[in-house]
């Protein structure tokens, strides 16, 4: 049963995964018409959809797909998945602010966390600390 499961993920992912592309396409055919003299806020808004749906959908990926370990580096604060939550909430931290991994066990994984991510109630919670970068 999990096997099929994991399956099904995995094709839910390589699915995002073509749509995300789909959408850099079309995102990349309205960069080349437009026009650079008109506000960067019109452009903004003229993507905006697209950008929604792949910040949906890298979300949902980043839910799903399998990690990679790695050693946890010298670097950056270690806290429970509860903490950053709390932090969040609290404005603690926004996106602008960094990124985070999450930690299995005594490990960083490749699989980011985002204080957005927390509004969005799109958490790994199987993986119960984090990693937190500030850029």
């Amino acid at each position: 049963m999990k096997e099929m499961l994991d399956k099904i993920k995995l094709r839910e992912v390589a699915q995002n995964r073509m749509r995300i592309i789909e959408l850099n396409v079309i995102k990349e055919d309205k960069r080349k018409d437009w026009d650079n003299s008109r506000p960067w806020e019109e452009y903004v808004e003229l993507t905006k959809v697209e950008d929604e749906e792949i910040i949906k959908l890298d979300r949902r990926i980043r839910l799903l797909r399998p990690y990679e370990v790695s050693e946890i580096p010298d670097y950056g604060d270690v806290m429970t998945l509860n903490e950053f939550k709390n932090a969040c909430r609290n404005g603690g931290f926004i996106d602008y602010d960094g990124s985070g991994n999450y930690i299995d066990g005594d490990k960083m994984t490749d699989i980011s966390i985002y204080p957005s991510d927390v509004k969005a109630k799109s958490l790994r919670h199987e993986l119960n600390k984090i990693i937190w970068f500030n850029r």
